[in-house]
């Protein structure tokens, strides 16, 4: 057990197991991946943050001069673009980017506009033979070149051949596309580093297929919305129907290499909060019965753990949905909450048993209200092809700036806890502008992430 006495600051831990405590005991008898069997904790002092990051518009257009338009962001899973003619639009601010599927091996991205007179190309996710412009017919082929220009004899100073549509730098890792929008960028493989690509390649998602795809408006900041998500601070209070079976004050926090970092936290494991009255018989019922409506076995059996029985309910669940043996798989990738992020908005989840996908960005150029993608990654039964999810777009709920994520049943039990999310949103952004105070509060260690990612914005910013 860690305490939380005589710590230095930044190294102050909340009581209960330690995440490294669990897994090096179930790691004796199990095969835990080792790239969950490390720690890489940092420390970023305890200053405020500037409440004008969430607020100003002013501060939004240098994120969008000095931020969106440097780094690199997920545009979509190749599996939304996989037949040739395949296109889907990535929106960031201002800037437009239609992504394309050009021959079965390569793909590209292109500014989403005409060169006759500016109309978008392509709008949302479709198939086409060429990228025709609806307003008069100015079309290019999808390897970029000019394909037609109607009445070309009025057009004397227009060269075909020299009118190919300007590209975006594009590439791929484990089964996503991203774009960049910066002609003089480095390569993705530069900005992933080293330690996101070696993890994934441990807990890969490119054998993946998107179950499903459920994107909204919320009312806040795209930096509060995500920041909600990169934490498990806010957990006890938030999500109290979870809290019998969730580890959420000693969740680990890890930063890594220049643009991401990790928690993870232990399913199985009650709050801290909730100090030493919860028996694992209580742990089990909780999660399996009461949480996912399961039938499988809660009662422990000889030398078993609350988590081996919570497990092995999970490896069941997902083999009945999928058809796949999951029986080898190790407790901490059938149930443990496993989130990585990689700056400045894409958040992937880990290991099988909550195998959810965030995307956070801004709603073109208003800082009070973001676009957010909650994807559900299936498991492939093998020699199957599942068909990739389409976005269900959810309108806000009657009466509400909001959306109601149950409405996207796709999402299963993870919509009610969405909605207890962005329920508190708004609630931030309408704080945040009553606020008197200059500077927003973080911790030190919970916050640890919003701090990171904090930090790399301001790089950018300053450069």
């Amino acid at each position: 057990m860690t305490t939380t006495t005589n710590k230095p600051p930044g190294q102050a831990r909340s009581t209960g197991p330690t995440v490294q405590e669990v897994l090096a005991e179930e790691a004796a008898r199990q095969v835990v991946p080792s790239a969950l069997q490390s720690e890489s904790p940092a420390y970023f002092g305890v200053a405020d943050l500037p409440r004008e990051r969430y607020l100003s518009p002013e501060y939004h257009a240098r994120e969008v001069a000095k931020m969106w338009r440097t780094v690199w962001q997920m545009a979509c899973r190749e599996d939304d673009i996989p037949n040739v003619g395949d296109t889907i639009v990535y929106d960031i601010a201002d800037d437009s980017v239609v992504v394309v599927r050009v021959t079965p091996d390569e793909i590209k991205a292109y500014h989403n506009s005409c060169l006759h007179r500016g109309t978008q190309l392509a709008r949302g996710q479709t198939s086409m033979a060429s990228l025709t412009c609806p307003f008069h017919g100015w079309s290019w082929n999808l390897d970029g070149s000019m394909r037609n220009l109607p009445c070309q004899w009025d057009f004397p100073q227009v060269d075909k051949a020299k009118l190919s549509l300007p590209e975006v730098k594009v590439d791929t890792w484990d089964g996503w596309v991203f774009v960049n929008l910066d002609p003089e960028s480095g390569t993705l493989a530069d900005y992933l580093g080293e330690v996101l690509p070696a993890h994934f390649e441990q807990m890969p998602l490119k054998s993946r297929f998107k179950a499903a795809h459920v994107q909204a408006r919320v009312p806040a900041n795209w930096k509060a919305t995500m920041e909600a998500f990169i934490e498990s601070y806010h957990v006890f209070v938030t999500h109290p129907q979870i809290v019998m079976f969730t580890g959420d004050h000693n969740t680990q926090y890890d930063v890594f290499d220049q643009h991401s970092n990790r928690m993870i936290t232990l399913i199985a494991v009650p709050s801290p909060s909730l100090g030493d009255s919860v028996g694992d018989d209580e742990v089990t019922e909780s999660l399996i019965v009461d949480f996912l409506g399961s039938d499988a076995p809660t009662e422990l059996g000889e030398g078993q753990t609350a988590r081996d029985v919570a497990a092995n309910a999970h490896r069941i669940e997902f083999s009945k949905l999928y058809g796949v043996d999951l029986s080898k798989m190790s407790n901490t990738e059938a149930i443990d909450a496993i989130e990585y992020a990689l700056f400045p908005n894409f958040i992937p989840w880990a290991g099988d048993g909550f195998p959810i996908v965030y995307r956070f960005r801004p709603d073109e150029n208003n800082p009070m209200a973001c676009i957010v993608d909650v994807m559900l990654m299936g498991l492939c039964p093998a020699g199957i092809d599942p068909p990739t999810a389409k976005i269900h777009w959810l309108d806000n709920a009657p009466g509400s700036d909001s959306p109601d994520w149950t409405e996207a049943p796709e999402l299963g039990a993870l919509g009610a806890i969405l909605n207890q999310d962005m329920g508190n949103l708004s609630r931030v952004q309408r704080g945040l502008r009553a606020s008197r105070r200059e500077g927003v509060t973080f911790s030190a260690y919970q916050e640890s992430r919003i701090r990171h990612f904090a930090r790399i914005l301001d790089r950018y910013l300053e450069a």
